[in-house]
């Protein structure tokens, strides 16, 4: 009587171990997992906010281009986002964009363990900017402007791996602007490139 007593304590007690044991792991998995998402989500906020200076800095050049003519200087651009660095390229338009002048801006930074791309172009008068268009009496001409992002990275994880790239057409001033094949065309009656209706 008195062994089959100890023997039911004893199953007793290496249940209890067990289910406590278990429970221990479940509790350590579960927190694991939540530190694994916190670190994920913390990278990925760290990357838009990267990306959104990137893209920042970039359409500062475009608008300072189309503003002065000139490009913000490099102490400017490291002054108002740091880490952020910023190369202009300005050519010739070809094909329906001829007489008209693109500007390019690429803005990289590193973001954990990868890097943010960023590209902006914009085509412009190579003669007039905007404040002379309205100075004589014209109207804003529409820029075409488009933007190309990505995201490449050398880190482990899988969201920091994925290549992200994005292209949409933007406006300038009241002017909407939408992208038809390859060429971006103003809507009914709008102002085209060059002040002309």
């Amino acid at each position: 009587m008195n062994r089959n007593k100890h023997t039911l304590r004893q199953r007793r007690g290496t249940w209890l171990f067990a289910e406590v044991g278990v429970s221990v792991v479940i509790l350590f998995m579960l927190i694991g997992g939540l530190a694994l998402a916190q670190s994920a989500n913390a990278k990925a906020n760290s990357m838009l906010l990267v990306r959104q200076r990137c893209i920042a800095a970039a359409q500062a050049q475009l608008d300072s281009i189309g503003a002065t003519g000139q490009a913000l200087s490099k102490e400017d651009i490291a002054r108002l986002w740091p880490g952020v660095q910023v190369e202009v390229s300005i050519s010739d338009g070809t094909d329906q964009w001829k007489g008209l002048k693109l500007a390019t801006v690429h803005a990289v930074s590193p973001s954990g363990g990868g890097t943010v791309r960023v590209e902006l172009s914009r085509y412009y008068d190579q003669w007039h900017g905007r404040d002379a268009h309205a100075s004589q009496g014209h109207p804003a001409p529409a820029f075409a402007s488009s933007v190309s992002v990505s995201v490449s990275s050398s880190s482990s994880s899988s969201l920091m791996q994925q290549k992200e790239k994005e292209e949409e057409t933007a406006t300038t001033g009241e002017t909407p602007v939408r992208r038809m094949g390859k060429m971006p065309m103003p809507h009914n009656g709008d102002v085209a490139i060059g002040g002309q209706p």
